[in-house]
């Protein structure tokens, strides 16, 4: 009788654990592939080579081998081969922009982003609207890395929790924006990192759990 309370027990933990594990990571590693380069005139392309990591500027938020990365269209980081140079200081002067997507079955998720110089965040924005669907917009008035929500230092993360629909996917949209008038991309480098992750409704599985606890417990009264 012991032995059927345990297994039940850990049937029962370990569904609660796979309600946890199952959560989607939302980060800019999987952003690589999904780059569109949108020049100023607003014409919408494929980037011209995939979208990559980058080398940071020590000020910007960490990353590293385990972490999310910094990405771009090109090697626009500190010091890079690709130069960006000012890109304009309106919505409609995106750089590139990154997609990630959100599977069905998830009731909310969480994300922070950074950018340099600064970007918007759109939750099933359309393409080419730039009010749709906008989480934050970028930030213009900028000191150094924007000084403020959506920027590149630690402090400068900009935080978004969202309550989902888990009867659709979803899709997030960042647009990146280079407004920094310096020539070269040692002194005005250019990127996207932003990290996070969907959860899954976890009713079911716990209520499942719930319910086997009780039946072991049923069986253990009975037994005895």
């Amino acid at each position: 009788m012991t032995s059927i309370r345990s297994v039940g027990a850990a049937l029962a933990v370990l569904l609660m654990l796979a309600c946890v594990a199952s959560a989607d990571i939302l980060d800019s590693r999987a952003g690589l592939a999904t780059c569109v380069y949108q020049p100023a005139s607003g014409f919408f392309s494929n980037c011209n080579q995939s979208t990559v990591a980058i080398g940071t500027n020590p000020a910007w938020q960490a990353a590293g081998p385990n972490q999310p990365l910094w990405i771009s269209y090109a090697q626009t980081g500190q010091g890079g081969a690709n130069f960006q140079p000012y890109g304009g200081n309106t919505l409609a002067n995106v750089v590139f922009s990154v997609f990630q997507p959100i599977n069905a079955g998830n009731t909310s998720a969480h994300i922070e982003v950074w950018a340099d110089d600064t970007a918007g965040v759109y939750l099933d924005g359309e393409i080419g609207n730039f009010v749709t669907g906008q989480l934050k917009a970028p930030v213009f008035s900028q000191s150094i890395c924007s000084g403020e929500p959506i920027g590149c230092r630690p402090q400068d993360g900009g935080i978004f929790d969202m309550t989902l629909d888990a009867s659709v996917g979803h899709m997030l949209r960042f647009d990146v924006y280079q407004v920094g008038i310096e020539t070269n991309s040692t002194s005005n480098p250019m990127g996207l990192l932003y990290t996070g992750s969907a959860v899954p409704e976890p009713g079911s599985i716990v209520l499942l759990g719930t319910l086997l606890l009780g039946v072991g417990g049923l069986l253990r009264r009975k037994l005895t």
